[in-house]
């Protein structure tokens, strides 16, 4: 059984702290920035605002005075922390709040981990003590985000870096955690398990594992959908052409899908025409690598392509 939604109520007694510096919490996976996903994964989850803290405040700002309609519903407030490290000081300024979420914007994090996080009545941190061996590279613990109680604030050192403070606590057992690899994965609308993961802003040569990851998220049934969902069917469909080596016939393919889309939308809705859309030209684009690749192969040898839709 997936967890149950957290009520408003619990929510209202929580306070989202996203520290985001820039430019690695606006490094993008699938087309969304990781600042910009965590605030849509909280505004899901029902949170109506967050506190966002920052080194460099200007390019951040930029950021969020964005328009984006996935997060319309969450205010996000920026501080500017300047060049000090975060402090509990600097937290409890911030709010009277009882709980804070807090979580570094260098992270991609599955909205069930921090649910989870959110649940929990006493301060916890997430970890991942058996991370899948495919993405075990990717994660390192403790992995960022963190349920801190006013209490557990009020008695930390005022000046003490957080982070290295929790990490201690960690260290000695001194907090409870939040272990991602005990999570239930099953997700009971798609019947499927899917591992929630963690991990932060991957190297260069780790990013398409990184996007896949996210996408194998998004298409089995979790909150956190990938930026191509968001979008007018016709940016989808052209953003996909320009990301992929493309050919005359899938250009003849997604033309016909734009000139269909204002009559199928009303049909199939949104987000089941930008499935359609990139099914499609998944489709086509794997059946014509295949059909090249068959012509430099003997006919026993295997082929096929993977198209990443970023």
């Amino acid at each position: 059984m997936g967890r149950p939604p957290l009520s408003s109520c619990a929510m209202q007694n929580i306070l989202p702290i996203l520290i985001a510096d820039a430019p690695e919490a606006l490094t993008e996976l699938c087309g969304v920035n990781l600042l910009e996903r965590l605030l849509r994964i909280l505004q899901r989850l029902g949170f109506q605002r967050a506190i966002v803290f920052s080194t460099r405040a200007e390019i951040v700002a930029a950021e969020l005075t964005k328009r984006s309609w996935p997060r319309e519903q969450i205010t996000a407030d920026l501080v500017s922390s300047g060049i000090q490290p975060l402090t509990a000081q600097r937290i409890l300024e911030q709010s009277p709040a009882d709980r804070f979420l807090i979580v570094p914007a260098n992270v991609y994090c599955d909205a069930r981990l921090l649910a989870a996080l959110c649940a929990k009545d006493s301060p916890a941190a997430l970890v991942d003590s058996n991370p899948p061996e495919f993405a075990g590279h990717l994660i390192r613990n403790p992995c960022g985000p963190a349920l801190i109680t006013r209490n557990l604030l009020s008695a930390l050192p005022p000046t003490t870096p957080f982070f290295s403070e929790l990490t201690r606590r960690i260290d000695h057992g001194k907090i409870d955690t939040v272990d991602a690899a005990k999570e239930d994965d099953y997700i009971v609308s798609m019947r499927r398990h899917v591992r929630p993961l963690c991990f932060r802003i991957p190297l260069e040569q780790d990013r398409r594992l990184a996007e896949r990851i996210v996408l194998d998220s998004a298409q089995k049934g979790t909150l956190d959908l990938p930026a191509y969902l968001h979008a007018p069917i016709e940016t989808r469909v052209i953003s996909l052409l320009c990301k992929t080596r493309i050919t005359p016939n899938q250009i003849t393919i997604a033309g016909l899908i734009i000139g269909c889309s204002a009559t199928v939308a009303f049909a199939v809705g949104r987000v089941g025409l930008g499935i359609l859309a990139a099914l499609i030209l998944a489709l086509s684009t794997g059946s014509m690598e295949s059909s090249r690749a068959s012509k430099l192969k003997p006919p026993s040898a295997a082929s096929g392509s993977i198209i990443s839709i970023i």
